[in-house]
Protein backbone atom coordinates (compact mmCIF):
# COMPACT_ATOMS: atom_id res chain seq x y z
CA UNK A 1 0.00 0.00 0.00
CA UNK A 2 3.02 2.39 0.84
CA UNK A 3 4.32 1.91 -2.40
CA UNK A 4 1.03 2.56 -4.32
CA UNK A 5 0.32 5.47 -2.29
CA UNK A 6 3.94 6.85 -3.16
CA UNK A 7 3.73 6.35 -7.01
CA UNK A 8 0.02 8.54 -6.94
CA UNK A 9 -0.01 12.12 -7.89
CA UNK A 10 -2.40 14.02 -5.34
CA UNK A 11 -2.22 16.42 -3.18
CA UNK A 12 -6.05 15.33 -1.46
CA UNK A 13 -6.61 12.18 0.74
CA UNK A 14 -10.47 12.03 2.36
CA UNK A 15 -9.74 9.25 4.60
CA UNK A 16 -12.96 7.18 5.54
CA UNK A 17 -11.37 3.77 6.31
CA UNK A 18 -11.54 2.82 10.00
CA UNK A 19 -13.98 1.14 12.58
CA UNK A 20 -17.06 3.40 13.37
CA UNK A 21 -19.10 0.84 15.51
CA UNK A 22 -17.98 2.06 18.58
CA UNK A 23 -20.08 -1.33 21.06
CA UNK A 24 -17.60 -3.74 18.25
CA UNK A 25 -14.80 -1.33 18.86
CA UNK A 26 -15.26 -1.55 22.49
CA UNK A 27 -15.49 -5.52 22.26
CA UNK A 28 -12.40 -5.47 19.46
CA UNK A 29 -9.71 -2.82 21.65
CA UNK A 30 -6.79 -3.80 20.06
CA UNK A 31 -8.13 -4.64 15.94
CA UNK A 32 -9.84 -0.84 16.77
CA UNK A 33 -6.84 0.21 17.81
CA UNK A 34 -4.63 -1.11 15.27
CA UNK A 35 -7.49 0.10 12.36
CA UNK A 36 -8.45 3.42 13.65
CA UNK A 37 -4.92 4.48 15.43
CA UNK A 38 -2.33 3.27 13.70
CA UNK A 39 -4.16 3.09 10.17
CA UNK A 40 -3.92 6.52 10.49
CA UNK A 41 -0.31 6.71 11.72
CA UNK A 42 0.72 4.64 8.42
CA UNK A 43 -1.34 6.93 6.33
CA UNK A 44 0.54 10.44 7.77
CA UNK A 45 3.86 8.94 7.60
CA UNK A 46 3.68 7.78 4.02
CA UNK A 47 1.95 11.13 3.31
CA UNK A 48 5.07 12.81 4.96
CA UNK A 49 7.46 10.51 2.67
CA UNK A 50 5.77 12.24 -0.18
CA UNK A 51 7.33 15.65 0.70
CA UNK A 52 5.18 17.01 -1.38
CA UNK A 53 2.37 19.54 0.21
CA UNK A 54 -1.03 17.89 1.03
CA UNK A 55 -4.40 17.76 2.49
CA UNK A 56 -6.50 15.14 4.73
CA UNK A 57 -9.86 15.57 4.93
CA UNK A 58 -11.03 13.43 7.97
CA UNK A 59 -14.25 12.18 8.59
CA UNK A 60 -15.66 11.56 11.99
CA UNK A 61 -19.20 10.15 13.58
CA UNK A 62 -21.93 11.29 15.05
CA UNK A 63 -20.55 9.40 18.33
CA UNK A 64 -18.54 12.06 19.56
CA UNK A 65 -21.70 14.69 20.02
CA UNK A 66 -23.78 14.60 23.18
CA UNK A 67 -27.21 13.11 21.41
CA UNK A 68 -30.22 13.62 23.30
CA UNK A 69 -32.67 10.93 24.24
CA UNK A 70 -36.45 10.61 24.42
CA UNK A 71 -39.10 9.96 22.61
CA UNK A 72 -40.19 13.30 21.44
CA UNK A 73 -36.69 14.48 20.83
CA UNK A 74 -35.88 16.57 17.74
CA UNK A 75 -32.36 15.32 16.30
CA UNK A 76 -30.36 17.68 14.37
CA UNK A 77 -26.70 17.14 15.05
CA UNK A 78 -24.49 19.70 13.56
CA UNK A 79 -21.25 21.19 14.14
CA UNK A 80 -22.64 23.38 17.02
CA UNK A 81 -23.97 20.09 19.25
CA UNK A 82 -22.32 19.92 22.47
CA UNK A 83 -19.23 17.08 22.30
CA UNK A 84 -19.21 14.14 24.67
CA UNK A 85 -17.90 10.69 23.20
CA UNK A 86 -19.85 7.68 25.12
Amino acid sequence: LEREILNLDFNVLVHLAGISNVPYSEQNVAEAFQVNVLGVAFLIETLRKKQCPFHVVFAGSAQIYDIPKGENVELVIDENCAIKPR
